[in-house]
């Protein structure tokens, strides 16, 4: 069964969607477990730095402040210190997440009770392109379609993080502080 608390941190907009989505594939026998719905703007900020040179890391906190007049998401993006992982795992930098406003969520299948991320296999494509057609049919919009394509991610149809980053205001829960 799908995880209420994660599904309860999503926006009014997306939060009835996932649920029906979470549901139709468990009654499509595709179980999934939710790993991500709502994230601080400083685990987007430890997120963007893994793997990333400082060059990278200011060029993006200089874009932030200049670019999208957020300052307060540069000083966060610079001031969580070092993520000393090898690989880099997004490109969105704090603000710059749909994660970040509550209308998006990552989802991953379980096979045999457990998660499987597998998307080079052919089965394992055909598993989440069925995922994915399910998520559509709920209404959201699927990461898997893009030209990068981020098949666990799902987020409210026509949604863009550039219309609200200027004006969107966040808690101090929501900023992770």
């Amino acid at each position: 069964m799908f995880q209420m608390t994660a599904i309860e941190a999503l926006e009014d907009e997306i939060r009835q969607k996932a649920r029906n989505f979470l549901a139709l594939a468990e009654s499509h026998d595709l179980p999934l477990r939710v790993t991500c719905t709502r994230r601080t703007l400083m685990e987007q900020a430890r997120l963007y730095r893994q793997g990333r040179s400082l060059h990278e890391i200011h060029a993006k906190a200089t874009e932030l402040e200049h670019t999208w007049g957020r300052a307060d998401l540069a000083h966060i993006l610079m001031g969580v210190g070092p993520q000393y992982k090898p690989n880099i795992v997004t490109n969105a930098g704090p603000g710059q997440s749909l994660h970040n406003y509550g209308l998006a969520l990552d989802v991953v299948p379980l096979v045999n009770g457990q998660p499987n991320w597998d998307d080079k296999s052919k089965a394992g494509l055909n598993r989440w392109g069925s995922i994915g057609r399910l998520g559509e049919h709920c209404g959201m919009e699927w990461g898997g379609r893009w030209h990068h394509p981020d098949r666990p991610h799902f987020q409210v149809n026509g949604s863009h993080w550039e219309k609200v980053i200027r004006t969107w205001k966040w808690t101090d829960d929501q900023r992770g502080h």
